[in-house]
């Protein structure tokens, strides 16, 4: 991921048995369209409606979850960061989440230095 300027990543999914998968794919996005697919590592644990958002070049994966439910009764406040130089995933904390279970988004804020 690193190596593109501009990348598509694709995670997790639900399939219609009511199972969930972990896998993980890149592709580049070059003028002329999209690139080959490329597997990356794969996710901590199989979940689905997470939040994810890519930050300095790390993915974030936050909430969602972890078994087919509609009623979030498997719901999820883990957060987990990819890092595509070593292809490794770090839990980063618990998210307090204060909305409905299992439906969630991330909000990123830039920071910025004082003058």
């Amino acid at each position: 991921m690193r190596a593109y300027r501009d990348c598509l990543v694709i995670l997790g999914a639900g399939y219609l048995d009511n199972t969930l998968c972990s896998n993980m794919l890149a592709a580049p996005v070059r003028s002329s369209g999209l690139g080959a697919f490329t597997s990356l590592s794969q996710t901590r644990d199989r979940r689905y409606f997470a939040a994810v958002a890519v930050v300095n070049d790390f993915v974030f994966v936050v909430g969602g979850q972890t078994a087919m439910a509609g009623d979030g009764s498997h719901a999820t406040n883990s957060a987990f960061r990819y890092n595509p130089r070593d292809g490794r995933w770090l839990q980063v904390c618990l998210a307090v989440m204060l909305i409905g279970k299992g439906k969630g988004f991330i909000l990123v804020i830039k920071r910025w230095a004082r003058s």
